[in-house]
């Protein structure tokens, strides 16, 4: 009771949202810093050192009604927005400072000629839950969606799959393809870029307003009983905005893992959208966390922008308005988030 008092005085605005909240827990992604201490005349909850770089893990929130219908799940990290929808990725970016207030980035990825319905789930469940605790009508709230390690697309093309997942921090996507499969026909369409260009690393470089996004060269490799063995394989580019892989030998009777990264090192956004003002740790070492952050439900419809929205005049609007209150709470190793809310 100490704890929940220490925390609900850190702002009136939290108090409705901590005692609805329960066991239901997107998250702040990244915060850089957080107070020294929580001040508690009675001691019962106070940081300890060690959480000046608190992570809160990272996943995949199931679409429940938060966002528009076309969207399966998505995900928020060092300040993008990653939107899954059956056919296409979508990447919502932030403006960088200077241009805080023009519409956002959209650069959508599409795999060309692929399968349009293909089986989309979340893969490894995690044990926090996301719920949104926004307006005054409660029937619009929403209260436990699902948080995932990986999704995973099934028979994108004949004999392939593709899963999305994360790695020290970074989106990745890989191209499972099945023994006999064909990995020449995977080939990748982007929409919102200037330009396309390869790299001298073989890195896929997309040319946007404010800077370049970065699509990794790919790793190749197959498994030969517990052991890793590389493909050489590069990205090449093709006409209209595409690209594709060019694969060297490889046993065809097993299966071939192709794994690109997406980075955005070089782009020029901001990165100033999540402050925490409040942390507490509890007697187990829980650790509780409330601050602002620009949620993946502001702008636009919730967060997700119209299927033509690739020219930043039509995308969402920038950071202006959106930014939510949340509350979180961590496992005492940090490793897994319990619960995270929005209001």
């Amino acid at each position: 009771m100490r704890l929940i008092q220490s925390i609900l005085r850190m702002s009136g605005s939290f108090a409705a949202l901590f005692l609805l909240a329960g066991l239901s827990g997107p998250a702040c992604a990244n915060p850089a810093a957080a107070p020294s201490a929580l001040n508690d005349k009675e001691g019962a909850a106070q940081t300890q050192p060690g959480y000046g770089n608190l992570k809160i893990p990272m996943y995949f929130e199931a679409n429940r009604g938060q966002t528009d219908p076309a969207v399966k799940f998505f995900t928020r990290a060092a300040g993008y927005k990653l939107y899954l929808t059956a056919t296409e990725a979508v990447t919502v970016l932030p403006r960088a400072e200077a241009d805080k207030n023009k519409n956002s980035l959209v650069v959508r990825m599409k795999l060309k000629g692929a399968n349009a319905n293909p089986e989309v789930r979340g893969l490894e469940i995690l044990p926090g839950r996301t719920s949104y605790f926004l307006g005054n009508d409660s029937s619009k709230w929403q209260v436990g969606a699902e948080q995932y390690a990986k999704v995973k697309f099934g028979q994108v093309y004949p004999g392939i799959d593709m899963v999305y997942r994360f790695d020290n921090g970074s989106v990745e996507y890989d191209f499972i393809v099945a023994p006999g499969a064909n990995p020449d026909s995977i080939l990748i369409g982007f929409e919102g870029n200037k330009d396309l260009r390869l790299d001298s690393k073989g890195n896929l470089v997309l040319g946007v307003d404010g800077g370049e996004l970065t699509y990794q060269a790919p790793k190749l490799y197959q498994m030969s009983g517990s052991k890793r063995v590389s493909v050489k394989g590069r990205f090449v580019l093709a006409s209209n905005n595409n690209a594709r892989f060019e694969i060297g030998n490889y046993n065809k009777s097993k299966e071939l893992v192709i794994d690109p990264q997406i980075a955005y090192s070089t782009f020029l956004g901001g990165d100033n959208d999540d402050a925490i003002n409040g942390l507490a740790i509890d007697a187990l070492g829980q650790v509780y966390v409330t601050g602002w952050s620009i949620s993946p439900m502001s702008g636009g419809l919730a967060g997700f922008p119209a299927a033509t929205a690739t020219d930043p005049a039509t995308a969402l609007t920038g950071t202006g308005g959106g930014r939510q209150v949340f509350v979180a709470k961590l496992s005492a190793n940090g490793g897994a988030l319990m619960w995270l809310a929005w209001m």
